[in-house]
C-alpha cells in the first residue's frame, strides 16, 4: 500500500513539474510575442517614415523643376523684353537716320547749282569727305559771285545809255542787296547741307554703337539661358539618382 502511495506522489510530482516547465515555456512565448510585436511596431513605424520620406523626396522634386522652369521662363522673358526694346530704339534710329537724309537731299535738290556741280550723292555715306564738300562750297560760292557780277555788268552796259547816274546807281544798289542775299542765303544753305551731313556721320556711329549693342546682348542672352538649360538638366539628373 505505500508503495502505491509513493508511485502516486512520484507521478504527481513528475506532473507538477511537467505542468511547472509548460508554464515557463508559455510565458517565454509570451515574452518573445511582446518583443516580437515591438519590433513589427518599429519596422511598420519606420516603412511609413520611409514612405513619407520618399513622398517630401518626390514633392521636393516637383517644386524644384517647376522653379527651375519658372526661373527659365522668367529669363527668357526679360531678355525678350530687352532685346524688344533695343530693337524699337534701332528702328527709331533708322527712321531719324532716314529723314535727315532725306531732309539732306530736299536742301540738295533746292539748288540747280548744287544738282550741276560735281556734288556726290549724299546716300553714299561711307565716302563722304568735309573737305571735299568744303572746297564745292567755296566753288559754288564763287560760281555764284561770278554770276551776280556778270548779272550787275550785263544790266550795267544795258541801261548806262538809257538811265540817268543817279537812278543808276540806285538800281546798282537795289542789286548789290539782292546779291548780299543770294549770297546769304548760299552760306544757310551750305550750312544746313554740312550740318546734315554731321548729323547723318553721327546717326552713323550711333547705329552702329546699338547694332554692336545688341550683338552683345543676343550673345549674353544665348550664354545665360545655355547655362540655365545646362544647371536645370544637372539637377534633374541628381534628383532622378535620388
Amino acid at each position: 500500500m505505500k508503495d502505491e502511495v509513493r508511485m502516486l506522489q512520484q507521478k504527481h510530482a513528475e506532473k507538477l513539474e511537467a505542468m511547472q516547465m509548460e508554464i515557463d515555456s508559455h510565458r517565454t512565448s509570451r515574452s518573445d510575442l511582446k518583443e516580437l510585436r515591438s519590433q513589427l511596431l518599429a519596422r511598420s513605424s519606420s516603412v511609413e517614415d520611409m514612405e513619407k520620406m520618399r513622398e517630401e523626396m518626390k514633392k521636393a522634386k516637383e517644386e524644384l523643376k517647376i522653379e527651375h522652369e519658372q526661373e527659365m521662363e522668367k529669363l527668357r522673358l526679360e531678355h525678350e523684353e530687352e532685346i524688344n526694346l533695343q530693337q524699337e530704339k534701332l528702328e527709331q534710329v533708322l527712321s531719324d537716320l532716314q529723314e535727315s537724309r532725306d531732309k539732306l537731299e530736299e536742301v540738295t535738290a533746292s539748288s540747280d547749282v548744287l544738282q550741276s556741280s560735281p556734288l556726290r550723292s549724299i546716300s553714299a555715306m561711307s565716302d563722304y569727305d568735309s573737305s571735299q564738300v568744303a572746297a564745292l562750297n567755296k566753288d559754288y560760292r564763287s560760281l555764284m559771285t561770278l554770276t551776280n557780277v556778270a548779272n550787275v555788268s550785263g544790266l550795267s552796259e544795258l541801261e548806262a545809255s538809257n538811265l540817268p547816274e543817279d537812278q543808276m546807281e540806285e538800281e546798282q544798289e537795289k542789286q548789290e542787296v539782292e546779291d548780299q542775299g543770294s549770297e546769304d542765303k548760299l552760306m544757310e544753305e551750305e550750312d544746313d547741307h554740312v550740318k546734315l551731313v554731321e548729323q547723318l556721320e553721327e546717326m552713323k556711329v550711333s547705329l552702329n554703337e546699338l547694332h554692336d549693342e545688341m550683338e552683345v546682348m543676343k550673345a549674353s542672352h544665348t550664354e545665360a539661358l545655355e547655362a540655365l538649360n545646362n544647371n536645370h538638366e544637372k539637377e534633374c539628373e541628381k534628383l532622378k539618382q535620388e
